[in-house]
Order: structure tokens, then sequence, then C-alpha cells
């Protein structure tokens, strides 16, 4: 064996076998992690529902869909997992030689009696297949309508990247597809504010690890969020901004300003809060570890899963509600999912906690880093159960999200799942589920573009996106904003024997959803002034 390369941050490598170049790339820490979270209950597939109005030429999408995973390594490898008794043995890609887009695209048409409810029948059966691990783990999925329109379906193993790193491939796909598109930093929605500042994007050929040519600063709206950061690189740990000193005139001399007195009163300040947010984490995981989730709870399992996105609100509307309540964008989808999840229990009499637990993804990527892998954490947000009351939700809600705001925790998950799961067959079996059984849901919000994305000339008219649950019987959930409307989909488990997982259950979540919105949209109607908060 002849090694060509080796990179110098992942052990990779490259062998010459006949004509083909067969790579070796191991998983990193973070990576493995969502390989040994899987089983036959317990999926961690992410994936997109593409909408275009039209009929597209499904041999043309595939052909896209080749070109765009033609320059990303990690879609023409597979993952090989080490045996449980190779306890010191790390799960790695490597090459599929004998890849072919014909395992990774397939052709359905809609019968157009059905309905919505057909299409999600669908896409729940796609997103339930576990995939082969003979073969890349990704697969892409073109449903015809009965109307003229068309779908593509494309899911992919969570240890391929995250949603940001998947986004970013998207983006700069299309931008290389189409020479007109308008600059992506300026058409994206991120934590309140339109990013207008101007840059371009990589070509599919360059190194996705360096940062683009004139890449927008820090506030570059392709920080697509797996979570709910703001986009821009203070909200990472340990990632700042550096202040640019003028140089000294020539023959001249730097003149400093004197500290103002403030000065130390204010690092105090920050020093406090970061000790008192450090003390919060601590607490809440401890009460986390500690408590005792009833709600989604049940001993059978099912490998089965059900699908189903709401309709969609405006963004203005969200941010109507927002300035009304002295809140965010985030607080408020938030607290009407909390809402939602509530009223569906509280129907099937089968709500037995007084809080929820929802896991919240989180980026740390820097907005220099392109690459295609996982680059996020999360943290754990304690939602309390207001009995319908949507105002004191937002409230408290918008108060726990301040306080995570200086919180470590998420730093801390990173790099300790990370180090963890560096070696993942020295993890025993019963941590992995019981570190993550008091989840009820895992709650993504990903700040989309606001304008509608081209894909083959045509443009694609919605975009919904579904994750992974944190265990069996909980929920996933996505809240996605696209061309200034926002929805959200939910992903739980199927079982017609079961009132809670019955089929249609997702369906319902989602209609009340909907429901709560109405509610709380009008009671800021109704609150006259709005009050002028930043987002």
């Amino acid at each position: 064996m002849t090694t060509t390369k080796t990179a110098t941050t992942k052990t990779a490598t490259a062998t010459a076998m006949g004509n083909a170049v067969v790579k070796r790339e191991y998983l990193e820490g973070i990576d493995s992690l969502f390989v040994a979270a899987e089983d036959a209950f317990h999926l961690m597939t992410v994936a997109t529902l593409y909408r275009f109005k039209n009929k597209m030429n499904p041999a043309s999408l595939k052909r896209d869909l080749a070109a765009f995973i033609a320059p990303k390594d990690r879609f023409q490898m597979k993952v090989v997992v080490p045996s449980r008794k190779e306890l010191l043995s790390r799960p790695y890609f490597v090459t599929d030689t004998s890849f072919s887009m014909d395992n990774h695209f397939s052709e359905v048409e809609l019968s157009g009696n059905g309905g919505k409810a057909e299409l999600e029948a669908i896409i729940s059966k796609e997103f339930s297949a576990k995939f082969d691990f003979s073969k890349p783990l990704w697969s892409s999925t073109f449903i015809g309508g009965p109307n003229g329109e068309s779908y593509l379906f494309v899911k992919a193993h969570h240890c391929i990247a995250d949603g940001q790193g998947f986004v970013r491939l998207l983006l700069t796909f299309m931008a290389n597809l189409d020479p007109n598109m308008k600059d992506p930093a300026s058409m994206m929605y991120v934590a309140g504010r339109n990013v207008a500042k101007t840059g371009s994007i990589p070509s599919v050929t360059e190194n996705a690890t360096q940062p683009p040519t004139a890449i927008p600063p820090a506030k570059t709206a392709l920080l697509m969020n797996d979570g709910s950061n703001s986009g821009t690189d203070s909200d990472y740990p340990g990632v700042r901004e550096q202040k640019k000193v003028a140089p000294a005139p020539q023959g001249g001399t730097v003149t400093h300003k004197k500290q103002s007195p403030a000065g130390p009163l204010v690092i105090l300040a920050i020093i406090w809060l970061k000790l008192v947010a450090t003390l919060v984490y601590i607490v809440d995981t401890i009460r986390f570890v500690s408590s005792n989730q009833r709600s989604f709870s049940r001993s059978k399992q099912t490998p089965n899963k059900q699908v189903s996105w709401s309709s969609h609100v405006t963004l203005a509307d969200v941010k109507m509600v927002k300035q009304a309540f002295g809140a965010t964008v985030n607080d408020v989808l938030l607290a009407t999912l909390s809402g939602a999840i509530e009223r569906y229990l509280r129907e099937r009499s089968k709500m037995f906690d007084s809080n929820f637990y929802f896991l919240i993804p989180t980026s740390l990527r820097l907005h220099s880093d392109w690459s295609i892998t996982n680059r996020s954490s999360a943290y754990i947000l304690n939602v309390p159960v207001t009995n319908g009351n949507h105002r004191k939700a937002i409230r408290s809600i918008h108060e726990r999200m301040n306080v995570k705001k200086n919180n470590p925790e998420a730093a801390v998950n990173f790099g300790g799942s990370g180090a963890l799961f560096f070696y993942p067959n020295l993890v025993p079996e019963w941590l992995k589920q019981w570190s993550a059984r008091n989840v009820t849901a895992v709650v993504t919000n990903v700040p989309g573009p606001m304008e509608p994305l081209l894909w083959g000339g045509e443009p694609i008219d919605a975009l919904t996106s579904f994750i992974p649950q944190a265990h069996p019987n909980s929920l996933g959930c996505t809240i996605y904003t696209y061309q200034g409307q926002v929805a959200v989909s939910v992903m739980m488990d199927e079982d017609e024997h079961d009132l809670l997982f019955c089929p249609g259950a997702a369906a319902s979540i989602c209609g009340l959803f909907d429901e709560a919105f109405e509610e709380i949209k009008a009671m800021a109607l109704q609150a006259g002034s709005p009050q002028k908060k930043k987002n």
C-alpha cells in the first residue's frame, strides 16, 4: 500500500488500485457520534424536500445531483464500522470503487388522489428506510406530481455533515450553476436582519476549507444555523472579530485613549454573567439527567417513522409578534411549537410532565469553514408547560434563552462528545440511550434564503427539512424560513396501535402549530404599539 496523501487535521490516505484512487478518511469524534447513536429504531438521517411548481426532467436532475456531489469525497465514500470487539478501532470513510448514481436516484409518481397526505406517506417511507452501509450514505428520490409540479427528496446520514455544511454545498453549487444568481450573502435572513454585504462564494473546485474569495465578514448570511445562533462569529464560543488598529501616520506616533473607569466594571460584569451562566448550566444538567419525562415515554419501539409539515406563516407576522412581546423570532417560534405539543398531549390525556426538554442544535462553524463535516453542537432548553398561556411561554423561553447565550454548554458538549466518541467502541451502549432519554424533541431553527433559489433554471417553490430524533418515541422538529415564509416539520414514530403515535399524529401537531400561532398573532395585534426591541 502506497500512501500518497496524508491530511494534517484528519487521518486520510489515498491508495492507487489499478486506475482508481481509493481514499480513506477516519471519522472525527462528532461524525462518529452519529454512527454510534444509530440503531434499527433510531436513524441518524437528515433530509430536505424541494418543491418545484413546474414539471422537472428527472434525467436533468440526476445529472445535476451528480455534479453536485462530484467535488465532495464523502458522497462517493462508504462508511466502514469496526466490530464492537475492536475497542480501539475507528469508523472510516473509504472510496466506493463501484459508485454509481443509479444506486442513489429513484423515481416515484403521485397518483393525484391522496394530496399532501400521499406525499407525506412517500416521504415517511423513504425517511424510515435505513441506509445500506455497503454504499455511500445518501439517496435522492424524484417525485412527479399529478398537476405538473415536481419534488426532489434528498436524504443523507448525519455523519457526512451537519445542516450548515449541506446548505453551503448547495448554495455553492447553485451559484456556480447559475452565473446570474444574486449574491447569496444578500439573499439570506439571519436572526432578524437581512445581510446585504457583498462577497463571492467558492467555486466547486476550490478548497472548501478555505474562505471564499472576498467572503463577507463575520455576519455573512451563509452562516445558516443548525440551531438558534444569530449567525455572527460573536455567538460562537471563543470567536470574536479582531479590532483593526489604524497605523500611525508616517513620522508620527500612535496615541491611545485612556481606559474608561467603567471598563473594569464592565469586565467584572461579564465575568459575573459567565459565572452565573456556568452555574445555571450545572444545575440544569443535574435536573435534566435526574428527571423522568413520561409524556412521550413508552417501552415499545418501532422503525416506522412519519413526517408532516405545517402551513406557512409569514416572517413579517412573526417579527410583528416578537416586537409586541419584546422577544426574538426564535422565542416566538419555540413557544408556538411548545404550545402545539402541549395541546396535542392534552387532547389525548397524555400530558404528564410540568416541562419539556428541547435539544437545540447550534453551529460552532467559523465563517471561513466551508468543509463538508460536522461542526455543530447542542444544548438543552428547559421549556415550562404553561397550560396554553402563550404570553408566559414566550417570556419564559426568552429569559432562558438569554441565559443560554452566556452558557458554555454547547462548547463543552462539542468538545466532550468529540473526545468521547473518538473511539466509539469504548462508549457503552447504555450511556448512548441514557444520555438522551429525557429529550422531548430535537428542535432546530434554520434561517433560509429570502429569495427563491433556482435549480436548473426553475425556482424552488418551497423547502422542507427533516432531522433525527434524540431517541425513539421523541420528536424531531425543524423550523425553516424560506422566501419570507416560516413552516415547521415534525418527524416521529408511527404505530397504528398507539393513540399517541398513530398515523396522522405528526400532521396533527403541525396543524396545532398553525392554530397556536394564529392565537399568538391575535394577542399581538391586540397588544397595541409594539415595543422596539432588537432581535
